[in-house]
C-alpha cells in the first residue's frame, strides 16, 4: 500500500527516504520525507473537515515558529484518501523527553510551551465553534460510557475514574 501511495502523491514521489511515523492520537497514515516534510493521510470523508484544520494550521503557523507551515493539501480519489503536507519538525517525544529532564527543566520546558499557547490564542476560532467547555463536557461523558461498558474492570475501580474525570471537568 505504501509503494501505491508513494506514485500517487507528488511530495512522496521524488523523495529519497520516506519514514512511517506510528506514534500520535490520531488515527492518521504520516510519513516524514527526507527530514523536510510531514505527510498525513486520512479518509477522502473528512476531506472537507480536514481542509478547515489544514487552513487553522497555516494561520496559526504565522504566529508560531513551533507550529508547522502548512504546504499543500490534496485529494487521491483513486486511494479514497486526501492528505496533508506541512514542514517537518524535529525533535524527540514529549512523553519521553520529560521525563528525561529535572524538576526545573520540565517547568521551564512547560513555561515556554505556556508563552507559545498564548500566541496561538491570539487567533480567534472560527464562527460557529462551540466553547471549549461544551466540547470538553461531552468529550468526558463519552469516556464515562466507554468505562461503563468495560466488562472485566472492577466497579470500584469504574467508579473511581468516572469521579475523576468528573472532577476534572
Amino acid at each position: 500500500m505504501v509503494k501505491i501511495i508513494k506514485q500517487e502523491i507528488p511530495f512522496m514521489r521524488e523523495a529519497n527516504s520516506v519514514q512511517q511515523l506510528t506514534k500520535g492520537f490520531s488515527d492518521d497514515q504520516k510519513f516524514v520525507i527526507d527530514d523536510k516534510y510531514l505527510i498525513r493521510l486520512f479518509p477522502i470523508e473528512d476531506a472537507n473537515h480536514r481542509r478547515k484544520e489544514f487552513e487553522t494550521i497555516s494561520m496559526l503557523s504565522s504566529l508560531s515558529d513551533l507550529v508547522p507551515e502548512a504546504i499543500e493539501f490534496g485529494v487521491q480519489e483513486a486511494l479514497g484518501l486526501a492528505n496533508m503536507v506541512l514542514s517537518y519538525l524535529p525533535g524527540k517525544d514529549g512523553e519521553e523527553a520529560l521525563s528525561s529532564l529535572s524538576e526545573s527543566e520540565q517547568y521551564h520546558v512547560g513555561f515556554q510551551a505556556g508563552n507559545e499557547l498564548k500566541k496561538l490564542h491570539e487567533y480567534p476560532a472560527p464562527e460557529g465553534t462551540e466553547p471549549w467547555n461544551i466540547h470538553k463536557k461531552r468529550k468526558s461523558d463519552r469516556y464515562i460510557e466507554e468505562l461503563k461498558l468495560l466488562e472485566d474492570l472492577d466497579t470500584g475501580v469504574v467508579n473511581k475514574l468516572i469521579s475523576y474525570i468528573k472532577l476534572n471537568e
